[in-house]
């Protein structure tokens, strides 16, 4: 039995399927391709946790992964994999990393101020009111987040 609505589970819990069922499809034989991978290919696995995340909390496929993660209080897939699989650094993840710096950086201070990164309830299950804290009128509207 599958899950219907993410949206009805915890954060943490909805993390922790990610982990249990996404994660060891999308890292399959990691170990072996992972000096093959190029730079558009990590952001293309990386898609997979933030996509996933963004359903969890109830947010557009189009938000800004950096919010996403920082909403979240979770790290990026590929730093997952690198720390599961003690995968070493390639050229092409110090670029991934080096973007995600960079981006992370540029954050607009306020949206540590919103009500979602200054309160926990909303990541609890069944929240119904999840969308409010984490929808496009409570953070997206800040200058300078894309």
């Amino acid at each position: 039995m599958g899950i219907r609505n993410l949206k009805s589970l915890s954060l943490g819990t909805s993390i922790a399927l990610f982990k249990l069922k996404v994660a060891p499809v999308a890292s399959y034989a990691i170990e072996i391709i992972w000096t093959y991978l190029s730079y558009q290919n990590l952001k293309t696995l990386d898609r997979a946790k933030s996509r996933y995340i963004k359903r969890t909390l109830c947010i557009s496929k189009f938000a800004p992964t950096r919010l996403v993660y920082q909403l979240a209080g979770t790290t990026s897939f590929i730093e997952d994999l690198m720390a599961t699989y003690y995968l070493t650094p390639t050229p092409a993840s110090t670029k991934f990393f080096d973007e995600r710096r960079q981006k992370a950086a540029e954050i607009d201070p306020a949206f540590f101020r919103t009500p979602a990164m200054n309160n926990e309830e909303w990541k609890a299950a069944n929240f119904e009111l999840r969308h409010h804290y984490t929808g496009e009128q409570s953070w997206f509207s800040l200058p300078h987040l894309y």
